[in-house]
């Protein structure tokens, strides 16, 4: 935001559209910090006339989801206890909602919710979620575009 703001101030950078950010159904809608921005579904819609599906639309959102909306979850050992569980998801509540941290959350990132609990097992599944299909286009694309062979980098 710092970055990117004085530049479309400067007339130097012109946005066209924001990337979105996932409901808590996992669906893409428009980024809260740039509200009069179309999201990259509107612009693809528009370009295409259709909305975006299949299995390359599936692997984008994965992808999307784990390096931007889902890139800040944390994770907690396997099998650790339910007591130490809740200790973190009261802790995580009580910051997410805090005044002083909601303010410099929306200077320092955007005016963006905070994902717990359940959105965040939604954005965590969606990130880490790839079926069969999915992962055999993945293969297949980065051995086509980028030459790359499991086991060889």
């Amino acid at each position: 935001m710092k970055n990117v703001e004085p530049l479309v101030k400067a007339s130097k950078a012109v946005p066209l559209f924001a990337w979105g950010v996932l409901d808590d159904k996992g669906d893409v809608i428009r980024d809260p910090s740039f509200p009069n921005l179309p999201s990259f579904v509107e612009v693809y819609e528009t370009m295409h006339g259709k909305q975006p599906a299949g299995v390359e639309w599936e692997v984008y959102k994965s992808f999307f989801t784990a390096g931007f909306a889902g890139q800040k979850i944390v994770f907690l050992p396997k099998g650790i206890s339910a007591d130490i569980i809740e200790a973190w998801r009261e802790a995580v509540a009580k910051t997410v909602t805090d005044p002083e941290f909601i303010a410099r959350a929306k200077d320092e990132l955007g005016d963006y919710n905070q994902a717990i609990g359940r959105d965040a097992a939604t954005l965590a599944r969606v990130a880490t979620t790839t079926d069969p299909v999915a992962k055999a286009w993945i293969k297949n694309w980065l051995a086509t575009r980028y030459n790359y062979k499991p086991g060889t980098n």
